[in-house]
């Protein structure tokens, strides 16, 4: 009988060489890194950004951009502490769609910055944007401040707009100046065809003009409201003190007032502007209440509406985890579905020692 561990023989049998596997999972490592290698290349470089044409040129008059000019004129290869830019983001696939000027006399100039962290990282997002408009009629110029995170479909046309609610930076890194351009045209071009509806509507209900007790109630809480800012600048600049006489008092606030003069604001400009505004929101609420009347909703109705949008997202992120942190962590969207087998920890409760908590309180 041979013993155990041994042949017929006696002798030890010889161990199988482990190189073999050794060599075949070094060489499954090394491929693993060479594809992430690429693919971050690739995502760094651009690949992942929109590159489908979605825009025929022959449909539309387009206003392209060279890429040996103004995309990168000037040094665009040196570091900022050197003295380069960042250029321009520009892509062939989303060009410039031209719109009809309305007026003449007044002209939109575009001006945003982005969150690149390098001259090289230039597919950003766009996280400051203002629209200087220029009147050439009274000299005059006013700027608006397009917020980031304002939720916009994303797209050059009404055909190419996308299905979900995205945020308006973003618009410049999926499809560069181009897209960001024309979201933002599309984008104002819904909010006037929703305003202009909505006043026609309020108008044919007799619902667009406020009576003279909510006018005067209105302006009341207006010149309410510029006084404070006025008080509050006051309080800010430090000129004023509890000593400081009525005269001196008095004297501040019109220094103040001039501040805002100067920028072309006073309390008429400001009562007037809330005024149109109040009476705007007034009008879409009453509006709302006149088209509601008399409808009501079930629980059945809710509960269709809440499953159609669970189905949407389901087969948006269905088996795509990545792709739902992606959107939703980094972008900020909202989802009604959430993918088997992401988990995310919001809080994590741990008991901590009596004695050590008493002495970290005292400490407090």
């Amino acid at each position: 009988m041979s013993k155990k561990g041994h042949d017929a023989e006696g002798n030890k049998p010889r161990k199988k060489s482990k190189a073999a596997a050794y060599f075949v999972r070094f060489l499954a490592a090394v491929l693993g890194l060479a594809i992430g290698f690429c693919l971050y290349w690739v995502y760094i470089f651009g690949g992942t950004f929109v590159s489908v044409p979605v825009v025929n040129k022959e449909d539309y008059s387009t206003m392209d951009l060279s890429e040996g000019g103004s995309t990168t004129g000037g040094d665009v290869t040196s570091s900022w502490f050197d003295g380069g830019h960042t250029r321009l983001y520009y892509d062939p696939s989303h060009p410039i769609i031209e719109v009809k000027q309305k007026d003449p006399n007044i002209e939109n100039i575009l001006v945003f910055g982005i969150d690149a962290r390098g001259t090289d990282d230039y597919a950003c997002r766009t996280d400051c944007m203002m629209i200087l408009s220029i009147n050439k009629k009274d000299n005059s110029l006013k700027i608006i401040s397009l917020m980031r995170d304002t939720a916009v479909y994303i797209g050059d046309t009404e055909d190419t707009l996308g299905t979900r609610l995205n945020k308006l930076n973003s618009a410049y890194h999926f499809g560069g100046v181009g897209e960001m351009i024309n979201t933002i045209n599309q984008y104002s071009l819904m909010y006037t065809m929703r305003s202009t509806l909505i006043r026609q509507k309020a108008a044919e209900f007799g619902l667009a003009t406020l009576t003279d007790e909510e006018k005067a109630a209105t302006e009341a809480k207006a010149k309410a409201e510029w006084a404070e800012i006025i008080e509050s600048y006051v309080k800010e600049s430090g000129t004023v003190t509890d000593a400081s006489t009525d005269e001196e008092k008095a004297a501040a606030r019109a220094d103040a007032e001039a501040v805002f003069l100067a920028m072309g604001y006073d309390e008429a400009r400001y009562v007037n502007d809330y005024l149109e505004g109040e009476a705007e929101n007034m009008m879409t609420a009453r509006l709302q209440d006149r088209l509601t009347e008399g409808k009501t909703v079930t629980d059945a109705d809710v509960q269709a509406y809440f499953d159609d949008l669970v189905k949407e997202d389901q087969e948006t992120y269905e088996g795509n985890a990545s792709t739902y942190e992606f959107y939703t962590q980094y972008y900020g969207q909202s989802s009604y579905y959430v993918p088997e087998g992401y988990r995310a920890v919001t809080h994590i409760l741990l008991t901590v020692d009596e004695e050590l908590l008493n002495a970290w309180k005292d400490l407090s």
